[in-house]
């Protein structure tokens, strides 16, 4: 659920990424995998826009997070 905190349930995502990625799951980002992830966040925007669905919310999160 999308809340605007950074809270638990973010904390809980993070862990998810970093573990998909092979990093230590602890929750909270490095400054490398926080560029890592703003990189994806673009990519997959641009990918989104190319494919003109409008899912771009949906394909993020899904793509970013296989949880």
């Amino acid at each position: 659920m999308v809340n605007g905190k950074f809270d638990e349930a973010t904390r809980a995502m993070i862990r998810c990424w970093q573990a998909a990625r092979g990093s230590p799951k602890t929750g909270f980002l490095t400054r490398l995998q926080l560029k890592a992830l703003q990189s994806e966040i673009v990519a997959t925007r641009v990918a989104s826009a190319d494919d003109g669905d409008g899912a771009l919310f949906g394909g993020m999160m899904g793509g970013l997070f296989r949880c």
